[in-house]
C-alpha cells in the first residue's frame, strides 16, 4: 500500500474561521449598530504554504451580514503572476457565503506567492467591523508517495573496498502525477564513516538526492545540486568539504556529461553523473556516476554492478 507522506491542509485553513463564528447567527455578528448587508472576508491573512501541486483553484470565503436577495461584490488584487482573482463575486438570495475562486494554475511548485485581495466598494461593507482586505500566502507543494527500499551505490563516498562496494538503503519516493523522486537520506552517517573513517565525517548531508525528467524525448534528468556527502577531505583542510554537483552546475565546459543523466535497464536504475568536488581546494574526484536502483531492482543491483 503507497504511504502518503504529506496531508492537504488547504481546505481546513480556510474553513477554520468560518466555523469557529456563529455560523447560524451571522446576521447579528456582520451587523453592528444596525448597519445593514455587511460583506467581510472571513479572516484577514491566509497562509497555506502545503496546497497540493496538481490543485488549480483555491477558494477564499466572503461573507455577508443579510441575506435577502442577491448580491455582487467588486474586488480588487495586488497577486503575482501565477494567481488570478476574478473582478467580482456574487451571493445568491438567502445565501451568507460566497466564494472568491482564485485561478491558482500558473503557480510554480516551490515558490511562495504573497498577495492582497481587497473589497473595491466602500459601500459594500462596514468599515468599522469588516475585514475590507485579506492577505494571502500561498506555495504548491508535492505529494510524495513511497516506492518501498532502493539502493544507492557511489565509489567515492560509500564504497568500502572492492570487495565491499558500500550499497546503501534508501527510501525512493515519487511526486504524485509528475516524474519527479526523491533518494533519501543517501549518505548516512554510519554509511559514509565505513568508507572513509571518523575523522573525515562532518556532518550536514543532504537530506535527499531529488531528481526530475528534463527531457522526455532524450530520456535525460536533472536533480538539484549542490548534493553534500556529510564529508571533508581532512588533509586538505576543515572547510575542504565533499560536494557533487549537476555538470553544468559546476562548469559550463562540462555540458557533454548532462547526457549521462538518464535510466537504465528500463528504468530501474538511475544513473547520475556529478562533478564530485573538493570544495575551497582545487582538487576533485572528476566526473563519476551515481548509481541508484529502484525497489524492484535492488536485490539484483550488486550482480549488475559487478558484470
Amino acid at each position: 500500500m503507497k504511504n502518503i507522506f504529506k496531508v492537504i491542509v488547504g481546505v481546513a485553513t480556510i474553513s477554520f474561521v468560518a466555523v469557529s463564528c456563529d455560523v447560524s447567527n451571522k446576521g447579528t455578528l456582520y451587523t453592528p449598530d444596525g448597519k445593514d448587508a455587511a460583506v467581510s472576508f472571513a479572516q484577514s491573512t491566509l497562509q497555506d504554504t502545503e496546497i497540493d501541486a496538481k490543485t488549480t483553484k483555491y477558494e477564499i470565503e466572503l461573507v455577508r451580514g443579510i441575506a435577502d436577495g442577491t448580491l455582487t461584490v467588486n474586488l480588487k488584487s495586488e497577486l503575482p503572476n501565477g494567481v488570478t482573482c476574478p473582478t467580482s463575486v456574487s451571493f445568491e438570495a438567502g445565501s451568507y457565503t460566497t466564494s472568491v475562486s482564485l485561478d491558482i494554475s500558473g503557480m510554480a511548485v516551490g515558490k511562495k506567492y504573497v498577495g492582497k485581495i481587497q473589497l473595491a466598494d466602500a459601500s459594500s461593507f462596514n468599515s468599522e467591523i469588516a475585514t475590507q482586505e485579506i492577505k494571502v500566502i500561498f506555495a504548491k507543494a508535492y505529494t510524495w508517495v513511497s516506492l518501498g527500499k532502493g539502493k544507492i551505490y557511489d565509489s567515492v563516498a560509500l564504497q568500502v573496498s572492492d570487495d565491499d562496494l558500500g550499497l546503501t538503503d534508501v527510501e525512493i519516493l515519487k511526486a504524485e502525477g509528475f516524474n519527479r523522486w526523491r533518494v533519501m537520506t543517501p549518505f548516512p552517517e554510519k554509511a559514509v564513516k565505513a568508507a572513509w573513517g571518523d575523522d573525515f565525517f562532518c556532518g550536514g548531508a543532504s537530506e535527499y538526492i531529488e531528481l526530475y525528467i528534463l527531457d522526455e524525448t532524450a530520456g535525460t534528468i536533472k536533480y538539484s545540486s549542490p548534493i553534500k556527502t556529510g564529508l571533508f577531505h581532512a588533509n586538505l583542510g576543515d572547510n575542504a568539504y565533499i560536494w557533487y554537483y549537476y555538470p553544468t552546475d559546476y562548469s559550463e565546459k562540462l555540458a557533454s556529461y548532462e547526457s549521462q543523466n538518464t535510466f537504465l535497464e528500463d528504468g530501474k536504475v538511475i544513473q547520475i553523473a556529478c562533478a564530485k568536488t573538493i570544495e575551497n581546494t582545487s582538487n576533485w574526484f572528476g566526473v563519476k556516476a551515481i548509481y541508484i536502483a529502484m525497489p524492484d531492482f535492488a536485490s539484483q543491483f550488486e550482480e549488475w554492478l559487478r558484470s
